[in-house]
């Protein structure tokens, strides 16, 4: 009903953030930091090495969603 009130009224409606939704953004922005991270980190490095280090944040990420998303 609010919504519809507001955008009758030519206002925007913002659903307010659940707790659900404000831990997966703090998740998404972790995983984008330490990608971004680790791209940097492994730039110089030979081939091989730098699969590896990718290869051990991606199952870093994939151990974390298992046992807490």
């Amino acid at each position: 009903m609010v919504q519809h009130q507001l955008v009758k009224r030519g206002r925007l409606y913002v659903n307010p953030n659940t707790g659900d939704e404000v831990y997966l953004a703090n998740k998404l922005a972790t995983v984008e930091r330490t990608a971004q991270q680790t791209l940097v980190a492994v730039q110089e490095l030979p081939a091989e090495q730098a699969l590896a280090e990718l290869r051990k944040l991606v199952q870093g990420w994939a151990g974390v969603a298992q046992n807490s998303v």
